[in-house]
């Protein structure tokens, strides 16, 4: 709890935060940083962006233990903000009008945009113009989804369950990234890739969860520490679980997204 003398500081939200937040700035009690964060993520439209934000205090990089002091403005950066913001891509498996498969992939897009990242979405109609995959493929004719997945940073891929596994539509949509196997970053090396899965009972969205990931770790990408399943005969795109996931899983794209920037500009 904050301490009962702590001083009134001025907040000022940038990018993300700012969109998060709804305003560019407010007032706030709180002896320091770390107290200012957990006041400020103790708000469900923040939570997600104040685990992933950097704090300022006065102009200066500041942690959690940073005393505070009366009319101190402290900024909020959600991560890359002012800077190159990270790309995540999304691989929406449906090509049902709408479909909750695709749907769940723009909300969780939507998400990761509020916390700053840009966003690319290739869904099912696009999918469903691929040819079936093979050696001697034209790969003019699949470059819309390979050109995306080369530049992406993390990627979100929804699948409805289809007998036990993904969609065919998506296993073909990931047998193209074949085309990646000569990349610095082959395949899906270094991406974190976020799984959605719909189905219409648990043991089809949970076998279909694990023949995605399977498919990533072969591409060598890292699945996100959590899936989101949807049971899509008991849930719906409001459903307050499903939507609590979303935004757990689009943090966790974010954090990945920042580690991995920060390893990267440590390594110059």
């Amino acid at each position: 709890m904050p301490d009962v003398d702590a001083p009134q500081v001025t907040v000022r939200f940038w990018a993300g935060a700012q969109r998060a937040a709804g305003h560019g700035s407010e007032t706030a009690t709180a002896g320091t940083v770390g107290e200012l964060r957990a006041a400020l993520a103790a708000r469900p439209e923040l939570r997600q962006v104040c685990a992933v934000a950097s704090f300022l205090v006065d102009g200066q990089q500041a942690g959690d233990t940073t005393r505070l002091h009366a009319g101190a403005e402290v900024d909020v950066l959600p991560p890359f903000a002012g800077g190159s913001a990270p790309l995540i891509v999304g691989i929406g498996g449906s090509t049902r009008p709408g479909s909750l498969t695709n749907l769940l992939v723009e909300r969780c897009l939507d998400q990761v945009a509020a916390l700053g990242a840009r966003t690319v979405s290739v869904m099912g109609p696009a999918l469903s113009s691929l040819p079936i995959y093979s050696d001697d493929i034209d790969p003019g004719e699949s470059s819309e989804l390979v050109e995306a997945v080369r530049a992406a940073d993390c990627v979100i891929i929804g699948t409805p369950g289809y007998h036990g596994g993904m969609s065919g539509l998506v296993k073909n949509a990931l047998d193209h990234l074949e085309l990646l196997r000569d990349d610095v970053r082959p395949y899906l090396d270094g991406r974190a890739v976020g799984v959605i899965v719909t189905a219409a009972g648990w043991q089809a969205s949970g076998t279909a969860l694990v023949s995605v990931r399977s498919a990533i770790h072969a591409l060598r990408g890292w699945p996100t520490p959590l899936g989101v399943t949807v049971n899509s005969a008991e849930q719906g795109l409001d459903d307050p679980q499903v939507a609590g996931a979303l935004q757990v899983l689009a943090g966790q794209l974010m954090e990945f997204a920042t580690w991995r920037a920060s390893a990267r500009a440590s390594a110059r």
